[in-house]
């Protein structure tokens, strides 16, 4: 398809978003954008294609800026007429510090042609090239080459596709994880010929489009307590995967890239783990969820498009229990530990199989049971990359008085919609110890939800509905006798909230 340069860009404090169509349809390529290297070496011929215009054996190549990197996609179509060797090739520059190939860059490209007559993606230090996909061998083994190449990365891997004129969908060449780059200037194309095949190779249909990194984005650093355990899926559906996910609780914007999630052994070291994929970013109140399967992780649980899910390497995790640990690149630091148990699920989940554990609070403490709940069945029993089902926030609902329900009644079914028994608190000063029993309409002591518990200023206590056995209670009206003391001034408060056990 034949039109002219279109580029948008689009620029804001997080990211950069930009495309490039580039079909030479206006008969230059020396402006809008301006493309620099060997222009002399180059041409637009007749059917408003780049040209190779060479009369010695060289290599010749054009630059100009591109800074895409993130969930990017590149393409470009390419037509050489003339069988491909060691000395008779095109490349694809994808990513690329520099606008020049004599001293070398760092970056990425596509290699289409050479020895073995085939697409293949490269990394290059410098002038140190490393071949990280591997296409198939003698795929373009022909008089004359005519292939579309299509680059696409995302936060797990680049992938490699090639499309011939007689196929109708894309073959996949190859993907890898290896992803060395943070930022990129340029994009570009080069030929490296004999001197009777100068005039050989054509290029069209230039595409480019995704997200720049931008220096723009001021990144804060991250302490502990920043960034924490939200939610897991520790025994997967038959057709889903795992996955854990992160919260970020603070008001900074974190480079969580290389950060590492792992477990500890028993002995209370820390497994290998996996390393969170480079240019990962979380904003203040962002959700991240990450898995080895993106796709089937999304569909299964219904989620919405701005659930934030990446796809990374992964270690099986223990189906009845086992500690989580988000630690930093050496291990000496750790921003959070979260040991789950499937006994953390909800009494009516007979099967937790399917089902994630999801934080209700992220005030409170990662390792307080209370403040884990079976997801709800709205999404499948999972909400990966957005906001749990039986999500809270600590300050609401605060009234002024010293305890009081959030709902007088609740129905524990696991439905999503009030689950669970919410009793805020809003005390004068710290040092108050509380105690929380709740009893049958007939005084009969059903469980003890707080026992010699020093209290914070303010702060939430939760039921389930479940007595010592953890079987769900009966429907019907329970009392909530709080008794709250301070030890030092010896003030002691009662108090009886009655709330109702409902069920839908």
């Amino acid at each position: 398809m034949k039109s002219y340069l279109i580029i948008f860009l689009f620029l804001n404090i997080f990211f950069c978003h930009s495309q490039i169509f580039e079909s030479f349809s206006d008969g230059d390529f020396t402006h809008n954008p301006e493309w620099k290297g060997t222009i002399s070496n180059f041409k637009i011929n007749d059917a408003l294609q780049l040209q190779s215009n060479a009369t010695t054996a060289s290599t010749s190549y054009l630059f100009t800026p591109a800074q895409i990197i993130i969930n990017a996609e590149w393409e470009c179509k390419f037509k050489i007429d003339y069988p491909t060797s060691a000395s008779n090739y095109a490349c694809m520059y994808i990513i690329s510090d520099s606008c020049t190939l004599e001293n070398g860059f760092n970056g990425y490209f596509v290699q289409v042609g050479g020895t073995n007559d085939e697409v293949s993606l490269f990394y290059q230090n410098e002038l140190k090239k490393e071949k990280i996909i591997d296409g198939l061998d003698k795929r373009i083994d022909s008089k004359t080459v005519d292939v579309i190449v299509k680059v696409t990365r995302d936060s797990a891997a680049f992938r490699l596709y090639s499309k011939l004129p007689e196929e109708d969908e894309f073959y996949l060449e190859g993907e890898s994880e290896h992803f060395k780059m943070r930022k990129s200037e340029y994009f570009g194309l080069s030929f490296t010929h004999t001197n009777t095949t100068g005039k050989f190779f054509f290029f069209d249909d230039i595409r480019v489009t995704g997200e720049i990194y931008s220096d723009l984005l001021e990144l804060d650093t991250i302490s502990q307590g920043d960034i924490i355990f939200n939610e897991v899926m520790f025994n997967n559906p038959e057709t889903s995967a795992e996955y854990i996910e992160f919260y970020n609780r603070s008001n900074k914007i974190i480079d969580v890239s290389g950060l590492i999630f792992t477990t500890r052994k028993t002995d209370g070291s820390l497994n290998t783990g996996v390393e969170i994929p480079y240019t990962t970013i979380m904003k203040p109140c962002d959700y991240l969820a990450v898995t080895s399967q993106k796709e089937a992780v999304k569909t299964y649980h219904d989620c919405p498009d701005s659930a934030n899910i990446i796809q990374t390497k992964w270690s099986t995790l223990n189906n009845e229990t086992a500690t989580l640990v988000l630690t930093n690149s050496k291990k000496d630091i750790i921003y959070d530990e979260f040991t789950y148990h499937e006994s953390f699920h909800h009494a009516l989940i007979k099967n937790s199989k399917g089902v994630a554990l999801e934080r209700i609070y992220s005030d409170l403490p990662t390792q307080d049971i209370k403040n884990w709940h079976s997801a709800a069945t709205t999404h499948n029993y999972g909400t990966p990359g957005f906001q749990n089902s039986q999500h809270k926030d600590l300050n609401d609902n605060l009234k002024n008085v010293i305890f009081s329900l959030e709902s007088k009644h609740f129905s524990p079914d696991n439905d999503g919609l009030n689950d669970i028994c919410i009793i805020n608190y809003n005390l004068p000063e710290l040092g108050y110890i509380a105690n929380i029993d709740v009893f049958t309409p007939i005084g009969e002591k059903l469980v003890s939800i707080a026992n010699q518990h020093l209290c914070n200023q303010t702060g939430t206590f939760i039921w389930d509905g479940a007595d010592t056995q953890g079987q769900i209670a009966n429907v019907g009206i329970y009392v909530i006798y709080i008794e709250v003391f301070h030890p030092e001034k010896g003030v002691r408060k009662n108090m009886k909230l009655p709330v109702v056990l409902s069920s839908r």
